[in-house]
């Protein structure tokens, strides 16, 4: 939000400038994409809560340390800050 308003700013004082209306799309348009996918990604959410994720299980497995051996050492103070 404070960018957008030094932005704003800098097109007053500079009014020629050609670049500032391209990065006031910029902007506009990362804030718009970043509710469009939190949206999307609640709704995939709502409708598949309990999916198996295939890369992270591939993952674990080619490390060979489980995320839920990982979990485990961590203290309880911590465990809050994962989530």
């Amino acid at each position: 939000m404070l960018s957008l308003i030094g932005l704003c700013v800098w097109m007053q004082f500079h009014p020629r400038a050609y670049s500032a209306p391209n990065v006031l799309l910029l902007i506009v348009g990362i804030l718009i994409f970043r509710q469009l996918s939190d949206a999307v990604l609640n709704a995939e959410n709502n409708a598949f809560p309990m999916k198996f994720d295939w890369l992270l299980y591939l993952l674990d497995r080619n490390l060979g340390v489980s995320a839920l051996a990982a979990a485990r050492l961590f203290a309880a103070w911590q465990l809050p800050l994962l989530a």
